[in-house]
């Protein structure tokens, strides 16, 4: 080997160990000749090969979610959904509760529009079918039977021109009707009954032509008041009063409490107002 080639070689191997010392310049070399960077993992390397302790200088970390990060995402999550479920239950117990008071409130609605029917197709007293309206003591109903009046239990027997008409019966618009309550065989109040009488005629007068239709459950007390055009009255004799009919009549109605330590409901009413039947001294003028 001559002189030339000794200085040729130990330049490469003073190249060499340049580049071991020196890890930035030899990447500045690789860049300035076009090839990838490597860079030595800083890490461990003890039973890992080698392409383990290398990555691309170029290529992006790989990253994860830490366990802190992790435990408040979870918190948050259990936060909002304890929210939504309360939420999600009130508009349930909401929807339970307005449900159950619409199913409460038709059959009163119902019966309330029935009692309503008969008032305002009221007939006033006098005739042979028309019975005097009084609420005293014992009256004798369409089939001549003795009817016992009870404030709170029963209404007075009136007659009413609302009569169904159909093809199936033959008997007109006029009947006579009258509530009552009866014990329900369900417990919890009593049962409120429509009494109607549709046969009038006094030669075919028949218990069983009297027809009981249950229109409200759970009663407790109907009260019936009448309005003279004054004052509110308990009772009310058309044969003794100045007028013939009442001027209006009021209908309260007590529900009886469903569960037993509950206070019961408020009661329910309606004011019907009369037709002007005049007083009985036109009435009596009015016959002779």
């Amino acid at each position: 080997m001559n002189v030339d080639q000794k200085i040729v070689l130990s330049a490469l191997n003073w190249r060499r160990l340049g580049r071991a010392r020196c890890p930035q310049r030899a990447a500045a070399e690789h860049s300035a000749l076009g090839c990838p960077r490597i860079a030595e993992d800083s890490g461990p390397t003890l039973n890992r090969p080698n392409h383990y302790n290398q990555r691309l200088v170029g290529a992006p970390a790989m990253s994860a979610f830490t366990l802190i990060e992790m435990m408040i995402a979870l918190a948050v999550f259990a936060i909002v959904l304890a929210a939504i479920n309360e939420v999600f239950w009130g508009a349930l117990h909401l929807r339970n509760k307005t449900v159950e008071s619409i199913d409460n409130a038709l059959p009163k609605e119902r019966a309330l529009a029935i009692i309503r029917s008969d008032l305002i197709n009221i007939v006033p007293p006098g005739g042979k079918f028309f019975t005097a309206f009084t609420t005293t003591g014992a009256t004798t109903n369409a089939n001549g039977m003795a009817m016992n009046i009870m404030p709170g239990q029963s209404s007075p027997e009136f007659t009413t021109s609302n009569g169904v008409i159909d093809d199936s019966s033959g008997w007109g618009d006029i009947q006579r009707v009258s509530y009552q309550l009866m014990n329900s065989a369900n417990g919890g109040g009593r049962d409120l009954y429509r009494i109607v009488t549709r046969n009038l005629l006094p030669s075919a007068q028949q218990t069983s032509d009297q027809q009981q239709q249950s229109i409200l459950n759970g009663v407790q007390s109907v009260y019936f008041s009448y309005h003279d055009g004054t004052t509110w009255k308990e009772i009310w004799d058309s044969t003794n009063e100045v007028l013939v009919l009442p001027r209006a009549i009021k209908v309260e109605i007590q529900m009886a409490s469903l569960e037993r330590g509950r206070m019961a409901p408020p009661p329910v009413q309606i004011v019907v107002p009369l037709i002007d039947a005049g007083t009985n001294a036109t009435q009596t003028a009015s016959t002779q």
